[in-house]
């Protein structure tokens, strides 16, 4: 195994590891998940996962994704048992779901045209890259739920977990620079560059005695 390839593993242990202590805080009622969110995050990381296995990442890349959208799901069963979080909801949070399912049937009609001979193999790979770019752009807003209940009250999520999975975008950004096509690895780039800011983010909202208690 090579320093990248261990980097890649050791990012996807960190994401687990992450999701294993956001999970046991979410048990004891430590924390309390936002159910948008979460449910945004299981749905939109599955599509990056495919779309970006499309436009030729490899295992390094897709080891984190493919954690984080199998273990969100975990997570937004348990946060839409919590009556309490739900009915709190607004219909402005459901907004980027509606999104991701749009972009769904964008990069499936793309998939389509392809298969029946109306667009190029590199047409499609371009559109492909595109709407992964919205999908990452769909990433934005489906932290906005989960940033403004902790903005709320920072006692609602706990700053270890955010830790990790800052270390892990950390790495991934790390062993995703290494791919051996540039332009795939700019567009995959993007992925873990865009998490480990929001992620740090969450870090700074939820970490006891920082960020603002009001909106």
């Amino acid at each position: 195994m090579s320093a990248i390839d261990a980097i890649a593993v050791l990012s996807g242990c960190f994401q687990a590891g992450g999701y294993l202590y956001y999970l046991m805080l979410a048990r004891r009622g430590d924390i309390e998940p936002n159910p948008a969110s979460w449910l945004m995050f299981a749905y939109g990381t599955g599509l990056i996962v495919v779309i970006e296995a499309d436009i030729g990442a490899g295992w390094r890349e897709l080891l984190l994704p493919a954690v984080c959208a199998l273990s969100s799901i975990v997570v937004a069963a348990i946060a839409w048992r919590n009556r309490k979080a739900v009915m709190a909801l607004s219909m402005s949070d459901l907004w980027t779901f509606w999104a991701d399912l749009a972009l769904t049937v964008g990069y499936v009609s793309v998939w389509l045209l392809e298969r029946a001979g109306h667009i190029g193999a590199g047409q499609r790979s371009a559109a492909s890259i595109l709407i992964l770019g919205c999908a990452l752009a769909t990433t934005l807003t489906s932290f906005m739920p989960i940033l403004r209940s902790t903005i709320r009250n920072r006692s609602s999520e706990h700053v270890g977990p955010w830790l990790v999975w800052s270390a892990a975008y950390a790495l991934l950004l790390v062993a995703t620079a290494f791919h051996p096509d540039a332009y795939v690895s700019a567009a995959l780039l993007l992925y873990p560059a865009m998490n480990l800011v929001l992620h740090g983010t969450m870090v700074y909202l939820s970490y006891p005695k920082a960020g603002p208690r009001h909106v």
